[in-house]
């Protein structure tokens, strides 16, 4: 079934980070020599770790986007596996879903659409596996244990979420902006049309900007697809729009990753040292929590 963003909702996006990188130190009286990958005045990509997390923060678009995935699904697989080892000690069966899974479940079907591989696979989302508790959630003091599990899971990442919250903040409300400047209005009026003009109503799509009517058109494929009789009718809608919405939405994606990768420059330049302490900070969390995962 289409979805839109099962990673970039907040609650995700503020369990979903770890940036790698120290900043760097200047020695005695001769100038010290940078890094490859972490020059003066920018975040640290000289490393794997370190990269995953800048981008899984802060991404300007979906290349990026996909690199930040690999630590947002890292870490939700660690949380899963820690969440079902408690909950088995309760006696309750909690499936886990596998990292390559995880990874490919975060994804932004708004704001970072993955155009290339929606063409290639003639669907809007990835083929993923995501395990559902099932009917455990019906016994006994269930929602309880799960609550304590769900703490014990997260608790290496609170202090790293919270310190991190601010910065993130500051480069989202950036992004919302580019959504609502002239050019990507423009172009998003410009997507309402073309959908329409493939058969789409116009009201799902009566919010401004990107967000409003790509987020619309998706909404009103999930409607349209869980309305069908069977699974196999559902990705038949989802076939059916998938080629409609690559085509449509790429002017104005395309519009929207130029904008955020000059905007994103200069924050890279005005918050270096915030986001290569969240760089050392976060990539130290998800150690951690691969620890407590038995990893």
């Amino acid at each position: 079934m289409p979805m839109l963003i099962p990673r970039r909702s907040l609650e995700l996006l503020l369990m979903s980070a770890a940036l790698t990188g120290l900043l760097s130190a200047c020695g005695g009286g001769t100038a010290s020599k940078e890094e490859p990958g972490k020059s003066k005045g920018s975040p640290d990509t000289s490393t794997k770790s370190g990269t995953e997390v800048l981008y899984a923060y802060f991404p300007a678009n979906n290349a990026q986007f996909k690199i930040g995935a690999q630590f947002n699904g890292t870490r939700k697989n660690y949380t899963e596996i820690i969440v079902s080892k408690c909950m088995a000690k309760h006696g309750f069966d909690v499936p886990v879903t596998s990292k390559s899974d995880a990874i490919a479940s975060d994804f932004d079907n708004v704001g970072f659409p993955d155009l290339d591989r929606m063409t290639r696979t003639g669907y809007l989302n990835p083929a993923i596996n995501i395990h559902a508790a099932g009917p455990a959630k019906q016994q006994a003091g269930y929602k309880a244990v799960l609550q304590r599990c769900t703490n014990e899971g997260t608790k290496s990442f609170n202090a790293f979420d919270r310190t991190a919250g601010p910065t993130v903040d500051q480069w989202q409300r950036i992004a919302s902006q580019i959504e609502l400047s002239p050019a990507v209005s423009k172009l998003a009026n410009d997507f309402r049309a073309c959908v329409q003009r493939a058969g789409v109503p116009s009201w799902p799509m009566n919010r401004p900007g990107a967000s409003g009517g790509l987020g619309g058109f998706l909404n009103w494929v999930t409607g349209e697809a869980a309305n069908t009789k069977d699974a196999q009718a559902g990705q038949a809608v989802d076939r059916r729009w998938a080629p409609v919405y690559v085509r449509c939405a790429k002017p104005v994606i395309a519009e929207e990753d130029k904008q955020r990768l000059a905007q994103q420059r200069a924050f890279f330049q005005s918050h270096y040292q915030q986001i290569r302490e969240i760089q050392k900070d976060g990539t130290e969390a998800l150690a951690a929590l691969q620890k407590q995962a038995g990893e």
